[in-house]
């Protein structure tokens, strides 16, 4: 019913089942991980009202649980950054409270558990500091804010033509135009409007 995907990983489709309705996926080297991403295989909807609350549980040094957000049948699948949601924050009450936590004893492992949990609740749930999904327009934001301050920070450096013609005849610093450096601006936030992953 339920997946996960680690990039550079393969897909795990099988979770382990360890009470009703609750399920964990097992997540190795959770400190290489940057984002993972949770998706419904399609096999079966959630009953009506119903979707998968999916929490992130860190071993050390006390297993500490966070929730992540959610998936539902409106809502299939969700990217999850969890580089920055580290044990020293945890939910006061979480599904998995009491439950065995690792079946052995490596310390390299985290948990990803799924609860399925009626979605209004899991609609006021607060989502744990940074493990908000990654999209297209927040990539398209930092790159717009980047373009910006670099023409903002180069445009605090311009100079009359002649002062920059004296300057080169000296040795110092070489001449830009400030209008191929707008031009540049223009292109790149077209670019970004219509492929916010062109750069890539």
């Amino acid at each position: 019913m339920l997946g996960l995907l680690v990039p550079g990983r393969l897909v795990d489709v099988e979770p382990e089942q360890v009470d009703v309705n609750k399920y964990m996926f097992p997540l190795m080297a959770p400190e290489t991980v940057n984002h993972l991403s949770v998706f419904m295989t399609g096999q079966a909807p959630f009953e009506e009202g119903l979707a998968a609350g999916i929490y992130l549980c860190w071993p050390n040094p006390e297993p500490s649980w966070h929730y992540l957000g959610f998936v539902s049948n409106e809502k299939p699948s969700a990217l999850f950054r969890i580089a920055k949601v580290r044990p020293q924050s945890t939910l006061d009450v979480n599904p998995f409270d009491g439950m065995p936590v690792f079946t052995d004893a490596a310390a390299d492992m985290a948990q990803i558990g799924v609860s399925i949990e009626p979605l209004a609740d899991l609609l006021q749930q607060t989502e744990a500091n940074h493990a908000t999904a990654t999209t297209a327009s927040d990539f398209a934001g930092f790159a717009a804010f980047a373009v910006e301050s670099l023409v903002n920070f180069v445009g605090s450096f311009t100079v009359r033509q002649d002062e920059a013609m004296m300057r080169a005849a000296q040795g110092e610093d070489g001449w830009v135009p400030i209008g191929c450096v707008n031009k540049w601006l223009e292109n790149t936030m077209s670019k970004l409007q219509h492929n916010p992953s062109f750069w890539r």
